[in-house]
């Protein structure tokens, strides 16, 4: 009979293919999956179980697959090569490791190659086909365990990235109170494993960061990497440090907004918002990282600067008809004034002046501002 053509570099005679592999396949899968089920511990189900159903699915496909597929083109049909990455997939939704799986394999195939060689021995084949038949066997056992892998990968990127949408969606959800119920972020906290903070920052970078350098900040961090501007919600306090090393080397700048309750999250963004818009025109330092927290007088002034202009022209009227220099003069003796709580001695020591100099400066003062001079929230 004419040996019949099967795989690359592979002639096997017409029997084998029609007659003493098939023949072979219901008692490799029987001894494949008793193995499989006494050795892995993984593996070990009830007879009558899904996972058993799953097993003997599999390795009669992977039998069939071999036979019918590699014996006869050299490849795998592409629903084939799904189904082994389905069963990558299902060890990783099921939280197992990938090694269990690969063992089976492995053990499938010695088991295969036992039974292919006893049948080599009853109907004799040339030695070098029967290397090259081995040869196939262990390494169409690498390319099921290499397919397996491509699903166990593919399903773990997936719950990350579905992960990492999750926590884009409660910073969202975070800065963008009020408007939201407390319940609501707490809900979906937990399904983020995010406990919740009593007080957190709010940091907007320019331009999209790098997730994986953001990891630096820890699990505490949530990260909004999905729009234009990188979102980061933070814990406080906040390491500055280490904001800056996970940031480090890539261009723009950070903001990081003021400490606040979790309720003021959007508070925070605008404080930061303010601070990066200052930062770039020079009246807050040009830093890779800016800190809300450590200027926040400057903020002060500049978030409502007409009202600024109000209070100074109400508060400091007193100064605006002397000459500069004499309002320079009696605008440093009243800072240093408030500065040391209307203590003369104090003032005379800062100012290095006479006491009675100082006396008659500060009675100037009283009444320039009358009252309100001793009035704190004034």
């Amino acid at each position: 009979m004419k040996p019949a053509q099967s795989g690359p570099d592979l002639r096997l005679p017409r029997r084998w293919l029609d007659s003493v592999l098939p023949g072979e396949l219901p008692l490799m899968a029987r001894d494949i999956g008793i193995r499989v089920r006494a050795e892995i511990a993984e593996f070990r189900w009830p007879a009558d179980g899904e996972q058993v159903r799953a097993i003997r699915e599999g390795t009669e496909k992977a039998l069939l697959s071999f036979v019918t597929q590699i014996f006869r083109t050299g490849r795998l049909t592409e629903d084939t090569e799904d189904f082994f990455r389905g069963l990558g997939r299902l060890e990783a939704v099921a939280g197992r490791h990938l090694e269990s799986l690969h063992t089976a394999f492995r053990m499938g195939a010695l088991i295969a190659w036992r039974r292919i060689a006893a049948a080599a021995e009853r109907d004799p084949l040339p030695s070098d086909t029967v290397a090259r038949l081995a040869d196939l066997v262990f390494s169409f056992a690498d390319r099921l365990a290499q397919l397996a892998a491509e699903g166990f990968a593919q399903a773990h990127a997936e719950e990350v990235d579905g992960y990492a949408r999750l926590r884009a969606r409660l910073v969202r959800m975070i800065v963008g109170q009020p408007g939201l119920s407390s319940e609501s972020i707490a809900e979906l906290a937990v399904r983020a494993a995010w406990p919740v903070p009593e007080r957190i920052v709010v940091i907007e970078t320019d331009g999209r960061a790098d997730p994986q350098a953001l990891g630096a900040l820890g699990p505490g961090a949530l990260v909004d990497a999905e729009q234009p501007d990188t979102l980061i919600v933070l814990p406080a306090p906040v390491d500055l440090a280490s904001v800056r090393a996970a940031l480090a080397g890539r261009p723009g700048r950070a903001v990081v907004g003021c400490t606040v309750v979790l309720a003021d999250a959007a508070k925070s963004l605008r404080w930061a918002r303010l601070a990066r818009r200052l930062a770039d025109v020079g009246v807050l330092p040009a830093a890779t990282v800016v800190s809300c927290d450590e200027h926040v007088p400057t903020l002060l002034l500049h978030a409502e600067p007409e009202l600024a202009e109000v209070l100074v022209e109400r508060r400091l009227a007193p100064f605006a008809a002397m000459p500069l220099a004499r309002r320079l003069k009696f605008a440093r003796l009243l800072a240093t004034w408030l500065e040391h709580g209307g203590s003369q001695a104090d003032l005379a020591a800062t100012l290095q002046a006479h006491r009675q100099t100082v006396h008659y400066r500060v009675g100037r003062l009283q009444a320039m501002f009358g009252d309100q001079l001793a009035d704190r929230a004034a």
